[in-house]
């Protein structure tokens, strides 16, 4: 979506083509965009800025999942802002949701909450995991850090307690 006319929704900030009535997220009446704006990093959501210093990235991805995202955490009093990862200068720019540090852990905490209530597929992967299991095929595939029966890479199963800047570890 380059210099067309488009409009943007006033809540979530998604954008659309000028036939579009309504943002389909938010159901709200769309706003016309001016073409020649500035497509850097601007708020789009929440009442945060996302110019604010020290806001810290809690998601990443598509714009809706990040506008629902964004809603989800503001219904639950934890002010955000989005940004694009490249300034905005792509209709398919990754989006990132930003809060203040201390909401950080919070934020993580409600949008996995979120994820396991809306697809519950998630939450017994996880145990499958810990159990053992690959979460894809069911094969016991004890600690391996990928699947002998289908080859889904489970993860670095070592578990270390140190900390340091080696980025040669392979666990950290």
């Amino acid at each position: 979506m380059d210099t067309e006319i488009l409009k943007n929704c006033p809540e979530c900030g998604a954008e659309f083509y000028a036939h579009v009535v309504s943002c389909n997220t938010c159901n709200i009446e769309l706003e016309q965009k001016d073409p020649f704006a500035p497509k850097d990093q601007k708020e789009i959501a929440g009442e945060l800025k996302a110019e604010d210093q020290g806001l810290v990235p809690v998601d990443h991805g598509s714009g809706d999942r990040i506008s629902e995202l964004s809603i989800l955490l503001r219904e639950n009093g934890i002010e955000c802002a989005i940004t694009k990862e490249d300034g905005g200068k792509s209709c398919s720019s990754t989006c990132v949701l930003l809060t203040k540090p201390e909401n950080s852990d919070r934020a993580v905490e409600l949008i996995e909450q979120y994820w396991e209530e809306k697809h519950p597929e998630i939450k017994q992967a996880k145990l499958d995991k810990e159990g053992g299991k690959c979460p894809a095929c069911g094969f016991i595939a004890g600690d391996a850090a990928e699947c002998p029966d289908c080859g889904l890479f489970l993860g670095d199963t070592i578990e270390h307690d140190h900390e340091h800047s080696d980025d040669d570890c392979g666990s950290c």
